[in-house]
Order: C-alpha cells, then structure tokens, then sequence
C-alpha cells in the first residue's frame, strides 16, 4: 500500500541523513522538518488507502491551515498590525496562573490569523511559554482529529512519529483526552485554536487541556464574538477592526507597486475607487492588489477590472 511505501521511505531517509549529516550545524531542525513532513504524507496516503472521506478531508484541512498561515505570515497584512500585536500580547502575559482563554475576533478577511500568528512569533512570546501548537478548527471541525494533530505537533523530536499516529489510530476519545493532558501536565504551553466557529467547538476541544496552574493560554480567533465569549467570560475578546483609509492605501500601494510603492496619477482616482469596494479588508485589498500587480499599469486595464470586481471579490 502507498501508506508502508512512505513509512518505509520515512524512516530509510531519516536514516540516512542523519547518518550522513550529522556534522553539519543546525541542520537537524531540517531533518526533523523533512520527518513531519513525511508523516503527513504518511497520514494523507493512509487515509486514501481506506477511502475514508471525512478523514481525508481533515489530513487535506491541516495542510490548507499550514499553507494559509505561512500566506498570512507575509509582509502583506503587516500594514497597521504592530499596535494590535503589542495589545494581544499583553493580555496573553498578563500575570494568572489559571489557564485563560484569549481571543481575536472580526469579521472574515480582516486578517485575524494574520494577527494571531504574528503574536505566535513574537519573542516575549516564545520565551513565556515553553510549548506552543497552533490547530486550524474551521466550520466542519473533528474534535479527535484536532486533537491528534495537536499532539503530533507536541512530540519530542526524537520521538517516534510515525509510531504515534499509529498508537493513536487505536484510542478512543477519552484516551486521546488523557494523552494529550498527560503531554501538557506540566508545561507552561501556549495553543492558537484558529478559525472557531461554533460554541459546541469551544465546548469540545477546549475540555480536553488540563488548567495546570502554570499560566497557560489558547488563543482563539472567531468571526462570532458570542464564541470568544463562551470561551472565556471572564476574558474580553480583542476586536479587531478594518483598516482605515490610509492603511488600505498603503497596503494596495505595497502590493500592486512592490518596489516603489508609488501609483501613476491617472490611475489613482480608479486605484481608490477599487479600494473602496474592498471595505477595509487586508484579504481583499491582497487579492485584487495581487490581481492588478501582473496586468498592465494602464487605466483601461484597470477599469476592466473594476467593472469586474464582484468576481474578483
């Protein structure tokens, strides 16, 4: 089957590279990024080989997540994000040794993700908490597959990756449950739950971390502010807004004009008029500026586009 041809394909090249590279610096970290890589694979082929529908799609949701926040980490939604990086970051260190639920919520678009994994990346932040993950919910969430992929994500480097997906195939949820509170029992760990549509999903997924009494945090980011809510009622979700006119601008400059970051005269009254369809979103404002940044610098062009823009959108 396609699933032993990887996990023998896995485990020869980890072999062998460790084998051979092993005096090389820093080059474990990309051993060990190829090894997840493959168990991924391993996992996607697995579920192909038994044609199970619904946990394909879930393999296939945590790479779209993986993809989505490595396009999101781009320069390209930084325009006016410090402020709001600092305010998050703060609540996420605000001294309380109970685990806390911090939230980001906003309307879709308006770069909620793209604001949670700059906060993930910060160095305050990775210095506070000795373990982080971040987990892709969405509307169509499987509690035990997040779960699963939250604890791939907390092994050990040296752990067996492969023989963990393996052992949690077997276990029920209950005992996923365990596994994972047995593995943040005692770190001080940080978990973004990305993409939270639903009560139910908080309900179902937040109940299986352990309040351990060592400061913990999730980061939730939800469309819907009755979610952040049911998350945490003691905490207040961060709202996060559109951008204002000149952030839109700058934004649209920076991705259509990548290298001077100026527009021709006679194309600026059309450039805003196009902003404007765009309602402050940085989503919007990327694509269509992403759109007009390959077609000619010509106003004609451009009004071309903006006759169409609703597909665009």
């Amino acid at each position: 089957m396609a699933e032993a041809a990887v996990s023998y394909v896995a485990e020869r090249l980890i072999d062998l590279l460790q084998k051979k590279i092993v005096f090389l610096k820093n080059v474990r970290q990309g051993v060990e990024g190829m090894q997840d890589e493959l168990v991924r694979m391993k996992c996607f082929l697995k579920d192909a080989d038994m044609k199970q529908e619904e946990d394909e799609a879930a393999t296939i949701r945590n790479w779209v997540s993986e993809i989505r926040a490595v396009a999101y980490h781009a320069e390209d939604d930084a325009v006016g994000l410090e402020k709001h990086v600092s305010s998050v970051v703060s609540i996420l260190l605000k001294e309380d040794n109970r685990l806390r639920v911090a939230s980001i919520v906003g309307m879709g678009g308006v770069g909620k993700t793209t604001l949670a994994k700059e906060v993930y990346n910060q160095t305050q932040i990775r210095d506070k908490f000795d373990t982080r993950a971040w987990l892709y919910v969405s509307q169509d969430h499987k509690p035990m597959k997040i779960i699963k992929e939250l604890i791939l994500q907390l092994a050990n480097p040296e752990e067996d990756k492969v023989k963990i997906v393996d052992t949690m195939d077997k276990l029920s949820e209950a005992s996923l449950d365990k596994m994972l509170q047995r593995r943040l029992k005692d770190t001080c760990h940080l978990i973004v739950l990305d993409d939270t549509w639903t009560t139910e999903a908080c309900d179902l997924i937040v109940r299986s971390f352990p309040d351990n009494d060592k400061s913990s945090r999730l980061l939730l980011t939800s469309r819907r502010k009755e979610v952040a809510l049911h998350a945490d009622p003691h905490a207040t979700p961060y709202k996060l807004e559109e951008l204002s006119e000149e952030e839109s601008w700058e934004l649209f400059l920076k991705k259509v004009f990548a290298e001077d970051r100026e527009c021709p005269q006679d194309l600026v009254d059309v450039g805003k008029e196009i902003l404007e369809k765009c309602d402050g979103l940085p989503l919007a404002i990327t694509v269509i500026g992403g759109l007009l940044a390959g077609k000619k610098k010509q106003r004609s062009e451009w009004q071309r586009v903006q006759r169409g823009l609703s597909s665009y959108l």
